[in-house]
């Protein structure tokens, strides 16, 4: 729309999120505010279903607004968290359908989404390279 309030109001958006929800120690976003008293436990549902996680949507908005404005903290927080998941993605990969579509607007050579045509146990997989190294 080119309208900037927008932008304004997605970055207040993000700051909620990234101060309620972040985890700054290990990445990743929690499913539950950090002052929420009504919950023993934070944890954090990475998995989308039927509809996109909040985790891949928070990543994928992150990633967003990155590439909108260039701010470092915004790839900061999208890096974290996808770097997080990845151990699980690994071995998951039909449940990160969301976050694989936000790596594969993500262009780096850091952290690169690597799409390959390859059927093991009749299921496509994805292979994610990090600093070079690929995983499945």
């Amino acid at each position: 729309t080119g309208s900037s309030d927008y932008l304004d109001r997605s970055k207040e958006i993000a700051e909620f999120i990234r101060t309620q929800y972040w985890d700054e120690a290990a990445g990743g976003f929690w499913s539950t505010k950090e002052d929420q008293k009504d919950v023993y436990i934070r944890t954090k549902d990475v998995f989308d279903s039927a509809l996109p996680s909040a985790y891949s949507v928070a990543v994928e908005s992150f990633l967003q607004l990155f590439q909108i404005t260039g701010e470092e903290a915004y790839l900061k927080v999208f890096e974290s968290s996808v770097k997080f998941v990845l151990g699980t993605a690994e071995t998951q990969v039909g449940g990160f359908n969301r976050l694989a579509l936000a790596l594969s607007n993500y262009h780096d050579e850091n952290l690169k989404p690597v799409l390959e045509r390859e059927w093991r146990s009749n299921a496509l997989t994805q292979k994610y390279c990090l600093g070079g190294r690929c995983r499945v």
